[in-house]
């Protein structure tokens, strides 16, 4: 899941995006060349 900032609160989340989770980035609109990069030793990205 790629999205927006999500403010774990849904009343939150709703008032600033209008809507109850924060919003998916549309990935299909990017067209500049883009690679996502992990390590073995990366905590914030898994292989999943």
């Amino acid at each position: 899941k790629f999205a927006q900032y999500d403010y774990e609160d849904k009343h939150k989340n709703r008032q600033v995006y209008g809507q109850d989770e924060a919003p998916q980035y549309d990935l299909s609109k990017v067209t500049a060349p883009t690679a996502i990069l992990r390590s073995d030793g990366d905590f914030f990205a898994t292989k999943k």
